[in-house]
């Protein structure tokens, strides 16, 4: 019995010193570099040993023609692509999707989106996207923000049921 607690005592220390080694490495390699790309792009991280599944590669296909349509204010595709019910998440506000795209309308025209998906999950008929939305302005300056999706099966359909930004 003295030997179990004792594992039990020595498993719990290395675990929070592996924790703490963590942490602390974390804290000296500094956030990662954010790269923004001025032409529309879908940048997904290679894959090693499996192929996308067929929904991913559908979701994908989706988020390929998020940007552009974001840029020509495609309300038909927002209101293809997202659910009835979306909710947009930003900050300490939430928007309905009617809302969500009557304030894409307002934006300005000269303003080019691209999207980069940097991790795509699907589980069952539920999915998880995260990435980084990418907004050139007519003065060559950018602007990039995180975003995470969440993606409901509809049949033989994706929709977005969620969207969270900063």
């Amino acid at each position: 019995m003295n030997k179990f607690f004792l594992r039990v005592i020595v498993a719990s220390i290395t675990f929070a010193l592996s924790v703490c080694i963590s942490a602390v490495w974390k804290s000296v390699r500094g956030p990662e570099p954010v790269s923004v790309v001025a032409q529309p792009t879908l940048r997904v991280p290679p894959r090693i040993n499996y192929p996308l599944t067929a929904d991913e590669q559908k979701i994908l296909d989706i988020y390929r023609e998020y940007g552009p349509a974001q840029t020509r204010r495609d309300r038909a595709f927002f209101e293809k692509v997202e659910t009835d019910n979306f909710i947009l998440s930003r900050g300490n506000q939430n928007l309905s999707r009617e809302e969500d795209i009557r304030e894409m309308e307002n934006e300005p025209m000269d303003i080019e989106y691209d999207i980069d998906v940097e991790y795509l999950t699907v589980l069952g008929n539920a999915a998880a996207a995260r990435g980084r939305i990418n907004a050139k302005f007519p003065d060559g300056s950018t602007q990039s923000w995180a975003f995470l999706d969440v993606w409901v099966r509809r049949g033989n359909e994706w929709l977005i049921q969620s969207s969270s930004l900063p």
